[in-house]
């Protein structure tokens, strides 16, 4: 789209325009559909993703689809955001609506366009706040377990990892994970991360062991875009302490 002055009136000229296949990014979870700098690459900042995921929470009807992680908005089909504004987490939790599109934003295939720029440290972040309402969402949404049978019960987590090893410090002292942390209480989602594909250059699966609520994030499996999910998800910057044990598989 370009503005012309010709003859003193403003107008604008809608130009249709071919990217060079050669400029398009491409990586492990698809084909971009623009061509971006070497710092959105790096960031995982399309802007064709990030507003296709924007403007199905924000304006359209849920509806579902087949994709590599699952079929979107499974079981919830006519939806809006002002029915979301309406269930009983988001009521009881006390979420803003602009916590409700950061969560469902952080849960759609977006997700790296969080997380990149909090591992890197990059300052200022792209998204500051989108990262603000998605920590704070997530401390809100654990007062749903404070008075509950979970409060106090053992829950057992898995996050994967793909292409990770496990250094020699992690296993001493743990580490801090800088984005927010996704798990899920089903080992099988968790697996398929960590050998996405089907390919792996060595795969990490974590087992974390939660026993009270106040040790465990927030439970997105009512809002999540992908319900089959089951995702549990931690505030940026959660501690993982390591027990000792490691078991190693070789896939074969």
């Amino acid at each position: 789209m370009i503005f012309d002055d010709h003859g003193g009136r403003n107008r604008l000229l809608v130009v249709d325009i071919e990217w060079p296949e050669d400029s398009v990014y491409k990586d492990e979870w698809g084909v971009y559909g623009q061509p971006m700098c070497d710092k959105c690459k790096e960031l995982s900042l399309d802007f064709s993703t990030i507003y296709a995921d924007l403007h199905y929470i924000l304006y359209e009807t849920t509806s579902e689809e087949s994709c590599f992680n699952g079929i979107r908005d499974h079981g919830r089909e006519g939806m809006k955001l002002a029915d979301f504004m309406k269930l009983k987490e988001v009521v009881e939790a006390d979420l803003s609506e602009a916590m409700v599109v950061a969560l469902l934003f952080y849960t759609s295939h977006s997700f790296h366009a969080i997380n990149k720029a909090l591992r890197a440290n990059n300052k200022p972040h792209p998204l500051p706040a989108t990262v603000m309402c998605i920590n704070e969402g997530i401390k809100n949404l654990r007062v749903l377990d404070a008075e509950s049978a979970n409060a106090t019960a053992v829950i057992e987590l898995y996050r994967g990892f793909n292409d990770t090893q496990v250094t020699d410090e992690f296993k001493k002292l743990g580490g801090s994970e800088a984005a927010p942390m996704s798990t899920s209480t089903y080992l099988l989602v968790s697996c398929g991360y960590a050998v996405r594909m089907g390919e792996t250059n060595g795969g990490l699966l974590m087992k974390i062991i939660t026993n009270n609520n106040l040790q465990r994030g927030a439970d997105l499996t009512f809002l999540s875009m992908f319900p089959g999910e089951a995702e549990t998800l931690f505030p940026q910057l959660t501690f993982v302490q390591p027990t000792g044990r490691v078991q190693v598989i070789e896939l074969k």
